[in-house]
């Protein structure tokens, strides 16, 4: 099977298991495709491992697997999580986000029906949006402890952006979603 660029692979930590996401972003309603990988050994030793963590270091998560699309989000919510003109953030499936340090010191909060915001209890650092039931999370990329290899390719919800915010650079802009 070939995958062109833009498609998501997604790994279980127990198996090594493919989800296809079609759409380029998360919160678009996507078709979602099982793509089963042959890996009897369940070893994951040739995956990406990208470590994060929050401001005191209490919590601490890991993405499992190849990151494909990283992004500015511009939306109110965003600006309001992350306390600033927008959230420059990393979109994975839900099951590449690993908890490793406490997971007991998350917080979250329900943003929108179905959609968590997580954040440390300790030092208040915003770290995750996530939709469990939809299999999307996005990650706050300023809580990358290492480099995620990828860089910002798009800027979405524009059309809230914070008035007193200037988008200078080239990147695609879209006032809602792509």
């Amino acid at each position: 099977m070939s995958l062109k660029s833009g498609t998501w692979l997604f790994y279980p930590a127990t198996t090594v298991i493919g989800t296809v996401l079609c759409g380029k972003t998360p919160s678009r309603r996507h078709v979602l495709i099982l793509v089963c990988i042959t890996d009897h050994s369940n070893r994951l030793e040739n995956l990406s491992v990208i470590s994060g963590s929050c401001l005191c270091q209490c919590v601490q998560y890991q993405i499992i697997g190849d990151i494909t699309n990283m992004g500015y989000c511009h939306c109110h919510k965003c600006q309001k999580f992350t306390g600033s003109a927008f959230a420059p953030a990393i979109w994975i499936a839900y099951e590449q986000l690993k908890w490793i340090l406490g997971e007991e010191s998350l917080s979250r909060y329900q943003s929108s029906p179905g959609i968590f915001r997580y954040f440390c209890s300790r030092c208040g650092s915003s770290i995750a949006t996530v939709a469990p039931d939809h299999h999307l999370a996005s990650v706050c990329a300023g809580t990358l402890d290492t480099d995620p290899g990828i860089k910002p390719a798009i800027h979405i919800h524009t059309a809230s952006r914070a008035c007193w915010y200037d988008l200078l650079d080239d990147l695609p802009k879209h006032r809602l979603e792509p």
